[in-house]
Formats: structure tokens, C-alpha cells, sequence
């Protein structure tokens, strides 16, 4: 059987006598995102994030090797797509030492708070560098639960320098891959893709954070 990322993730931890909010801090992650790698909770870890963490743990270059294998072959488990009761978690890693926006966090879980079968879209506004995605990121994460059938985050790269903005049809191909759908399976047009996507989710509860939108229009 091959090995598991979260395994090794979790014995070089352990082996170099740290706890998870301490490996967390050496990283620069977030307690919880050591958490959810070391259980293996369906999110594919990124390779920048691996090799920070191989940093922290004072790993040699075989061990470093060994991790970062470890990490590419659940990334390519997860790019054949997650099956019906894996977990689906795309969100960027939230900041391990939000402060903060309070009163922004209660609007959101209020507004979010569930309850309903309707869907909600929630805005968050303001000038550039004020920290809108970061505050998006962190209120998502601190709402996961609500939405177990999975969680995603598309930039739309509105306000990307050198880049145009991401059209539906783009998005909507990022998101339906995000959410298990095959590459082959998914259609050209833009209405076909649109239709597609409310099945999938059709009896799910999802949430998605669209970043760096442009206008109301682009979403």
C-alpha cells in the first residue's frame, strides 16, 4: 500500500517532538490546517507548504523527498477525481493569526447560518489591500461544517495585473473539476456547463468564494 501523506506528515511530527501548534507556527500555517493535513481531510497539500514544512522539521533530503512524495501521489489521487463521500476542500489556508473583523465574521455567519435550501450570495466590498480575501478565507473556514458536501475558491482575477478576468465558462470548468466531474465529461458551451454544475451540486451543501471579481456582472 503506498504511503499516506497525513501518516508521514504525522510521525516526522511526532519524531521531532513538536505539536501540531508548534510545527503550525514554525510553518506558518494555521494549527488547523496542520490538523486537517494530518487527517487527511481531503485537502491536496500544496508543494510550497510541504517544503515549509519539511523546513520546520528539520528534515534531511531523503525525508524531505519522502514527504514531498508522499504529497504529489495524493495529488494526483485527487486530480482523478474525489469520490461521492470524500470531503472536497479547496479553500486557500487561512492565516494563523487573523485578528479582527468581528463584527464583518458574525454578518457573514449570520447571513450564512443555514437553515434554508436557498442559496445565498454574500458580497464583500472595499478598497484594494484591506484584506476582503483574507477576511473571506477565514470566515469560510470558521463555517466549514455548515457545508460538508464541499468548499470552493475560484479567482476570477479581476484585478490581476497581466491577466484578464476569468470568464463563466472558465470558472465553471475549474469549479466542476474541483467538484469531481471528469475533464472528458464536461461540455463546451457555457449554458451546457451552467446546467451541468446545478446538478452536480443539486442536494449539496456547498460553499464557494469567488476572489477578485471585477463587478457585480463577473459574478
Amino acid at each position: 500500500m503506498p504511503e499516506r501523506f497525513d501518516t508521514v506528515l504525522r510521525d516526522y511530527r511526532r519524531r521531532a517532538g513538536l505539536t501540531q501548534e508548534e510545527l503550525a507556527d514554525r510553518a506558518g500555517l494555521s494549527a488547523r490546517t496542520i490538523r486537517a493535513l494530518e487527517r487527511g481531510q481531503g485537502r491536496v497539500p500544496r508543494v510550497a507548504s510541504v517544503r515549509e514544512v519539511a523546513k520546520a522539521l528539520g528534515l534531511g533530503t531523503d525525508e524531505q523527498r519522502r514527504l514531498l512524495a508522499t504529497a504529489s501521489a495524493d495529488e494526483w489521487k485527487g486530480a482523478a477525481g474525489p469520490g461521492p463521500t470524500e470531503r472536497q476542500h479547496y479553500l486557500p489556508y487561512d492565516i494563523p493569526d487573523f485578528t479582527g473583523r468581528t463584527a464583518e465574521v458574525t454578518r457573514l455567519a449570520d447571513l450564512l447560518g443555514g437553515g434554508t435550501s436557498a442559496v445565498v450570495v454574500t458580497a464583500i466590498d472595499g478598497m484594494a489591500g484591506v484584506g476582503k480575501t483574507t477576511l473571506a478565507v477565514h470566515a469560510a473556514h470558521l463555517m466549514a461544517e455548515r457545508f460538508p458536501d464541499g468548499q470552493f475558491c475560484c479567482n476570477l482575477h479581476g484585478f490581476t495585473p497581466g491577466h484578464a478576468p476569468t470568464g463563466p465558462a472558465s470558472a465553471l470548468e475549474a469549479l466542476l473539476r474541483m467538484a469531481g466531474v471528469d475533464g472528458a465529461r464536461i461540455p463546451h458551451s457555457l449554458q451546457e456547463r451552467s446546467a451541468l454544475w446545478r446538478t452536480t451540486l443539486s442536494g449539496r451543501r456547498a460553499l464557494v468564494v469567488l476572489d477578485n471579481a471585477a463587478d457585480a456582472e463577473q459574478v
